[in-house]
């Protein structure tokens, strides 16, 4: 594994270890892959991308958008009343 992949990777478990990454992995069938994280704001957010080894170095490119996810748990109740 080339150095910086190997610092992108110990970068996203130190996050995960402090509970701000929640999922992470490679596009199965092209190129790229996803982050799900949780950040403060915007501004934090911001800083969390660009303090990835991989994105500093150029390696990798982010596109980062703000997600509301829905809790379907909560909605699967309510919808059984």
């Amino acid at each position: 594994m080339p150095p910086v992949l190997r610092d992108h990777f110990h970068y996203l478990l130190a996050l995960h270890g402090r509970g701000e990454l929640k999922m992470a992995g490679p596009f199965a069938k092209e190129r790229g892959g996803a982050v799900v994280f949780q950040a403060a704001d915007d501004a934090a957010a911001q800083a969390w991308v660009e303090a990835d080894p991989a994105v500093r170095s150029q390696v990798f490119q982010f596109h980062l958008r703000a997600w509301s996810p829905v809790d379907w748990a909560s909605h699967a109740g309510a919808a059984s009343r």
